[in-house]
């Protein structure tokens, strides 16, 4: 006779021996005792956690003959028949491979026809979400209003995809994940029903390795009883660790603990172990990221029984783990972590995309806690007060230093006959300027071209050229306040008698302006002279170009920046916080 695996041999024949799903089966058993069973059930959960099993026994509670009952008999031929899977009144379907609709034609048509010897004719559909939409169809009107003697049980993991036309016409029973504690328990358990001794470590690495599925449990508890002899005297651990394809928790926990030191030679030691011993590299990174996730929460230490799914004695040890270092650092890690994951997932050297995720974690600095940040704010304040001949401007938490001033020209080389005049005074902003527009109170506009516009200081022959530019600039300024800043780099070169000669050292579109304004300049000058004059307009070499005053400027600029982050306190700041700078901001002047 061939090996009956444990799935099979230990499968559940009654509610109570189902491990970690009493919210359903209780359920079910109080519908049943009470006569309130709904033709069709939906249960639906993650694989290995029971659904088709509770559908079996509940087959088996409907159809004893000693029934209905909560508790079937397992004595009787409907019950063994259900156990042995060959019950001609329950049939199994499996949706995957009978999922066109022909096979739900075909099943509608026989739903028709009493069973043969038991109470019910029951159809169980293992996962349903695989019919397809024309099979969902053609049993909707059936699983509404079916017979009185049938009975649909549906299984399913994802019950998103079933239509909803079906969910609303079935009662739901969602599976959860079964408990580590609870999975390891039960293996316990059959060893000892097996007689077979196996260290509870092992069976540990079981549970964590099954993810909440008792039938991954049984099948890897299968391999390592082969592995470990009947009488339990070949326990190798790394045999096991082997079989079962894992790796052993003694390595994740060195591996993190080189990350939280900042070890990288050992990390990279680490590493290479697991590499040369064939582990998948992907999945190593999925168990240090659920690592760190479950450090963040032992830190946190709130509701660590429930969202932790570890042995008691690893949780011991992740708190001796974390216990010098702060719930932010451990974040740090954990984000930095989950954002490469997909970085080595995909790349096609893992090993290298591991090795440089490690590194870059393990280089990162520890963030600081509000309260101490608090206290070396206070620090900071203090060093501060020590140094009074420091000026620091603080503003939104940035570091700021005044701009550079603005490039000044030098001013023209004086020829020996000239003499340089004053600075004319600027004048009243409400001082009314030629050809303006101004209201009145009743509204009317009048032109300031009516009004008697004082002239100012005519034209002296004993004058210098310098003395006659800048009142002719004066002028300019009080009458035309937008042309005159076209004229700031101008000098006047020469005059006669009815000529003059402007040169305009500038930029060229500077010239074009001054040239586009010949007519406003001209009648001012005239005013000036009390006469006409011909203005001659000579381009002459710009001081300094546009491009060449931004170069400069940005090179100031740059000092600047490259001194503030030398600053002594500057310095002292980012050691205190264990932070870097990440902008140098200049305020305006």
């Amino acid at each position: 006779m061939s090996y009956l695996v444990l799935a099979r041999k230990y499968r559940p024949s009654t509610f109570k021996e189902v491990v970690e799903q009493s919210h359903v089966t209780q359920t079910l058993q109080n519908a049943v005792q009470s006569g309130r069973l709904a033709h069709a059930i939906l249960f639906s959960g993650p694989r290995g956690t029971g659904k088709t099993t509770v559908a079996r026994v509940l087959a088996k509670a409907m159809n004893c003959y000693e029934g209905p009952t909560a508790t079937p008999c397992n004595q009787c031929r409907s019950c063994k028949d259900i156990t042995a899977g060959n019950a001609v009144d329950v049939m199994e379907v499996d949706g995957a491979s009978n999922n066109g609709v022909e096979n739900i034609r075909d099943l509608r048509d026989k739903v028709q026809y009493r069973p043969a010897h038991s109470r019910y004719k029951i159809y169980i559909i293992d996962e349903v979400h695989m019919l397809s939409t024309a099979a969902f169809n053609a049993l909707l009107k059936t699983l509404e209003e079916p017979p009185e003697h049938v009975l649909f049980m549906f299984a399913t993991t994802e019950p998103h995809k079933i239509p909803i036309t079906i969910l609303s016409r079935c009662q739901r029973a969602d599976l959860r994940r079964i408990k580590l504690d609870a999975i390891t328990n039960h293996l316990q358990k059959l060893c000892d029903q097996e007689h077979i001794p196996i260290k509870s470590e092992f069976l540990s690495m079981v549970a964590r390795e099954a993810g909440g599925s008792m039938r991954d449990a049984l099948s890897l508890l299968d391999q390592v009883m082969v592995c470990v002899g009947d009488q339990g005297d070949h326990q190798n651990e790394h045999d096991v660790l082997d079989i079962l394809g894992v790796l052993d928790r003694k390595i994740i926990f060195s591996l993190s603990t080189a990350i939280i030191d900042g070890n990288i030679p050992d990390a990279l030691d680490v590493l290479h172990d697991i590499y040369d011993r064939g582990h998948d590299l992907k999945k190593m990174i999925v168990d240090l990221i659920e690592h760190f996730r479950n450090l963040l929460i032992v830190k946190l230490g709130k509701k660590i029984d429930r969202l932790i799914n570890v042995p008691f004695h690893e949780i011991d040890q992740m708190k001796k783990q974390v216990e010098n270092i702060t719930p932010h650092y451990i974040n740090q890690i954990f984000d930095g972590l989950f954002q490469d994951e997909i970085f080595v997932r995909y790349a096609p050297q893992p090993r290298l995309a591991l090795e440089k995720t490690l590194i870059k974690i393990a280089s990162i600095q520890p963030v600081l806690d509000i309260d101490t940040l608090i206290e070396k704010i206070d620090q900071l304040q203090e060093t501060i007060g020590k140094n009074p001949n420091v000026s620091m401007v603080q503003s939104k938490s940035e570091l700021r230093i005044p701009a550079p001033q603005p490039i000044v020209m030098p001013p023209q080389t004086e020829t020996p006959h000239q003499k340089m005049a004053p600075e004319p005074s600027r004048p009243a902003p409400d001082r009314p300027t030629d050809k303006s527009l101004e209201k009145d109170v009743s509204g009317e506009e009048k032109t300031l071209s009516e009004k008697k516009i004082p002239q100012g200081p005519v034209h002296d022959d004993s004058e210098t050229l310098d003395t006659t530019w800048s009142k002719l600039i004066t002028r300019i300024r009080d009458q035309v306040p937008s042309t005159a800043p076209l004229l700031k780099d101008a000098s006047l070169k020469n005059y006669s008698d009815n000529t003059i000669t402007i040169e305009i050292n500038g930029p060229p579109f500077v010239f074009s302006r001054v040239k586009e304004k010949h007519d406003e300049i001209n009648r001012i000058i005239n005013s000036y002279f009390q006469k006409s004059v011909s203005i001659e307009w000579l381009q002459g070499k710009a001081a300094e170009s546009a491009l060449e005053i931004q170069k400069k400027r940005t090179e100031q600029e740059q000092k600047l920046r490259l001194d503030a982050r030398k600053h002594p306190l500057v310095q002292e700041a980012v050691r205190l916080f264990n932070g870097k700078i990440i902008d140098v901001k200049l305020l305006n002047s």
